[in-house]
């Protein structure tokens, strides 16, 4: 009598001699280290007492150096980052991807689906098509492409040449089309800080306007209303003020193009350097030439639209904001 023998052919799809999803997702787990911060020390110190069992801090600073490790999911490689208690530590076996570095952006959050830049005045977020003008988009897929040669790249938001801070680019079509129609529900924070000609009569309050964005280069803002959608909100909150100059937090619940600016016109308190709507000041960068609008997006707080997990970016009010009110 023929005994029956285990059926061992791959299934279909399936690879001769390749692992089953389980193992394949157990084997990636187990490149990384992972530890719960039980108390508050400097990042490099829980890495050689606690993490790392007495290792070296060559060998601490070379893990740091080659961004193996994440605090909260995000690379870390300032050596006395100070942890806290309830914070996620993983350190990685492999070495992480080089860095993407340029004069015009720095990269704040970056994975297989998202890349999340603070970048300066001065340069556009992506150039007009059929020009060779430098932007973050064009400089950040050099740096891509220099890993992956198929490597895409859109931008998800939109902040103007002149003004600076957080922008969001998704590394594939989807991604970027999941976002921006879910802005509202996925974006929990998306905060700015503005220096305004002007004192406002409140010290908070909202703004709101009807505004259409044609997605040209010129916004065109109509009063009466079109759609349910086109209702545009901004809230925006007194920090500082000194003479004639207020500084403030905006947290527009929209990412329509320009609306920050068109909103802080419509409470007669223009953006400082914003001749367009109505500014007579400027900011004095000390560059000759360089023109910048008092308009800095400081801080993100986003609902990954693939892996779920809250990402929370800032980065500091610009200091030539600051020294406006010494």
């Amino acid at each position: 009598m023929r005994k029956e023998t285990p059926n061992t052919r791959p299934s279909r799809g399936q690879r001769k001699g390749s692992a089953p999803a389980e193992e394949k997702k157990q084997r990636a787990v187990s490149k990384k280290m992972h530890f719960t911060v039980k108390k508050e020390m400097p990042l490099r110190d829980y890495i050689i007492d606690v993490a790392m069992h007495g290792v070296s801090k060559n060998v601490a600073k070379s893990y740091l150096a080659h961004r193996q490790v994440y605090v909260d999911h995000q690379v870390v490689t300032q050596y006395d980052f100070p942890l806290k208690p309830g914070m996620t530590l993983e350190i990685s076996r492999q070495r992480g991807k080089s860095e993407i570095r340029s004069t015009y952006f720095k990269v704040l959050f970056e994975d297989a689906y998202l890349i999340v830049v603070d970048k300066r005045h001065g340069i556009p977020v992506k150039s007009h098509l059929n020009t060779r003008e430098r932007s973050v988009q064009g400089l950040l897929l050099q740096g891509l492409l220099r890993r992956n040669k198929r490597q895409r790249l859109f931008s998800i938001n939109h902040i103007d040449r002149d003004a600076s801070g957080i922008v969001l680019f998704a590394k594939d079509e989807k991604t970027k089309q999941k976002v921006q129609d879910n802005w509202t529900e996925l974006v929990q924070e998306y905060r700015f800080v503005a220096v305004l000609e002007g004192k406002l009569e409140k010290d908070a309050g909202m703004v709101n306007s009807w505004l259409d964005d044609d997605r040209n280069p010129l916004v065109n803002f109509v009063k009466v209303r079109l759609h349910h959608e086109d209702l545009t909100t901004t809230h925006y909150k007194k920090i500082r003020e000194k003479e004639e100059l207020t500084l403030v937090e905006l947290s527009p619940t929209e990412s329509l193009r320009q609306q920050i600016r068109f909103h802080m016109h419509e409470l007669h308190c223009p953006i400082v350097g914003d001749t367009r709507f109505g500014s007579k000041g400027f900011i004095d960068t000390g560059k000759k030439k360089d023109t910048r609008i008092a308009l800095h997006a400081f801080k993100l707080v986003l609902r990954h639209p693939v892996t779920n997990e809250m990402i929370s970016l800032e980065t500091f009010y610009p200091q030539v904001f600051k020294q406006l009110f010494l």
